[in-house]
């Protein structure tokens, strides 16, 4: 306890006011961490599309071009969804596994909210 005391009276006159106001100057001037967003396109091209589909459908690097395989927000509705839920595509590889079939999922229910 006597350590804790001493040493913010050490702290506090050492850095007085003036030294306290321009660390906190420097800490307002600091930007804040850049946070890096994946959108559901990026998260469902490199899950699902580089893996599975890219190879025989180049087209599907572009998210206009999935889009019309799909009927946003209704996954049961969507051509790319049924798809691959009934294991048709792809073509001559093993189905999607469950986690990339939700991923499909999500994708085509977020674009309800869009």
């Amino acid at each position: 306890m006597k350590y804790i005391l001493l040493s913010s009276l050490f702290l506090s006159g050492c850095l007085g006011s003036k030294s306290s106001l321009m660390f906190e100057e420097r800490l307002s001037k600091t930007p804040p961490p850049q946070t890096l967003e994946v959108s559901e396109f990026e998260a469902l091209k490199t899950a699902v599309l580089v893996p599975h589909c890219i190879g025989c459908h180049a087209g599907m690097e572009e998210e206009s071009k999935v889009k019309e395989f799909i009927t946003a927000g209704s996954p049961d509705e969507s051509v790319l969804f049924l798809m691959v839920k009934d294991g048709s595509m792809p073509k001559g590889k093993p189905p999607l596994n469950s986690e990339e079939l939700e991923k499909v999922r999500l994708y085509i229910e977020s674009l309800k909210v869009k």
